[in-house]
């Protein structure tokens, strides 16, 4: 059985966050993403300390979908260097965790 995880990704704004959803969504990548808008995101780059309003997504997505997600990150992401981190689910209602499994392809 696949494990669940939730992938991270922040984005630079609702325009792009909302694009990237669907995208993921509609090539089955993910069950369901949230936006998380009003992100201040504070971090290093190329020497330089930024600071940023981000959009978040949360993305509920299982093992097998890690790689093909990645991919498609990379491929459709503004940034040069994406943030897209995998959090593993330690348990879910056994109704969800189905669904998720069910929706991913």
């Amino acid at each position: 059985m696949e494990k669940l995880l939730v992938a991270i990704c922040s984005t630079p704004n609702i325009e792009v966050a909302s694009a990237l959803s669907t995208s993921i969504l509609e090539s089955r990548l993910a069950a369901c993403v949230s936006q998380l808008p009003g992100v201040r995101s504070q971090y290093w780059w190329k020497d330089t300390l930024e600071t940023a309003e981000e959009v978040v997504l949360m993305i509920k997505t299982t093992s097998a979908q890690v790689d093909q997600l990645k991919s498609h990150i990379q491929e459709n992401h503004p940034y040069e260097t994406p943030e897209l981190l995998f959090i593993p689910v330690e348990s879910a209602l056994d109704g969800y965790a189905q669904w998720v499994r069910a929706e991913v392809r």
